[in-house]
């Protein structure tokens, strides 16, 4: 995040949230109008972007009015996987530090970490903003350029969206859906385009991006995806041994001509796995015998998500991303059920970089 140190605009932010408590929206005439409100430059911080400088359909997110309320700094709790976070940027800059005594970032002599990531996980604003100055220049000691989160490590500034810009987008939803009053102020920028208060480096990673997030964010509220209802269609076969589990499932859905597949059950063994374990780029070879405890995934013309559950001889338990090389030893009874009314395609999402899946009316 850009470094910001002035307090100023943490008063601002303060005051801004106070007296949208105080005054609703639903009560305030001509709401919006004192976001394009020219305020004094003299004196402000050579980084601030002030609301008198958008062009025509845009707006700055400034800190000086309601739209703090959308700030990555402002103090609007939400809970992500369970935990509570006090803002996004305590969220963003806990990354930066150890997750526990076993952490890389804590064995690292020299280093000193004066809070806890659960601290950082509790600030808001600037406080929190200095703690990740802190984290930082703690990665810069150790000559590393990834965060982690739950135990996963990540690149912190990738070129395209990663693993970072997905936790963020999806602090920033839970944020936004729920916080009612920052909804509301969201909502309330129609078809504006939302711009910065603070000057960004060219081209800035996707992460650092958090205007664009936002107008996504409320392009869902705004349209959200309609649940779509089909009839069933359920087909039963079995594999048998030598057949490649993978590549027959696909063969299965090119024949049938199956535009909305998914796995109702599969049991059966295999002679050996392969599989593309949690946030690997390549496959990992297993051998041995094991039994297949579960499956499941979609299945569609552009090719399957599938994952799988195995256990060996001593009945200890793998799972992954189902690729090809998972050889049936003695059988596979697989029942597959198909959406007759839907179709599936999995195009490319820019959000998470994978082919992901898209649902619609056949």
């Amino acid at each position: 995040m850009k470094q910001i140190r002035h307090g100023s605009v943490l008063v601002a932010i303060v005051c801004a949230i106070i007296c949208f408590g105080c005054d609703s929206l639903s009560h305030r005439t001509g709401f919006g109008k004192s976001w394009w409100a020219p305020v004094p430059t003299n004196g402000a911080p050579a980084w601030e972007i002030f609301p008198q400088d958008a062009k025509p359909g845009e707006v700055i997110l400034s800190k000086r009015n309601e739209l703090g309320l959308l700030s990555n700094f402002a103090p609007t709790p939400f809970t992500y996987r369970g935990k509570r976070y006090a803002s996004v940027e305590g969220f963003w800059q806990a990354m930066k530090f150890p997750e526990n005594e076993n952490d890389a970032r804590a064995k690292f002599a020299g280093l000193n970490w004066p809070y806890t990531r659960a601290q950082v996980e509790q600030m808001s604003s600037f406080e929190a903003k200095r703690a990740g100055d802190i984290g930082s220049a703690n990665m810069k000691k150790m000559g590393i350029d990834w965060v982690s989160f739950e135990g996963k490590q990540f690149e912190y500034r990738p070129a395209q969206p990663g693993e970072h810009y997905r936790l963020i987008v999806e602090a920033m939803r839970a944020k936004v859906r729920q916080n009612p009053a920052v909804q509301k102020v969201l909502l309330a920028t129609g078809d504006l385009i939302l711009k910065p208060d603070h000057k960004q480096e060219p081209n800035p990673p996707a992460a650092w991006r958090y205007y664009d997030i936002l107008m996504q964010i409320r392009s869902e509220l705004r349209h959200p995806q309609p649940s779509l209802s089909s009839e069933t269609k359920v087909h039963v076969f079995r594999l048998k041994p030598g057949d490649d589990l993978r590549e027959s499932l696909e063969e299965f859905v090119r024949a049938g001509k199956i535009r909305a597949g998914f796995i109702v059950t599969c049991v059966g063994s295999l002679d050996g796995a392969k599989l593309r374990l949690a946030d690997q780029k390549d496959s990992a070879t297993f051998p041995g015998k094991f039994e297949i405890v579960s499956l499941v995934g979609t299945l569609s013309p552009d090719g399957p998500h599938l994952h799988i559950s195995l256990a060996d001889e001593t009945g200890k338990m793998i799972g992954g991303h189902l690729v090809e090389g998972c050889i049936i030893c003695t059988t596979a009874e697989i029942v597959i059920g198909e959406a007759t009314d839907l179709k599936f395609s999995r195009p490319r999402d820019r959000q998470t970089g994978f082919n992901e899946l898209e649902i619609e009316k056949n």
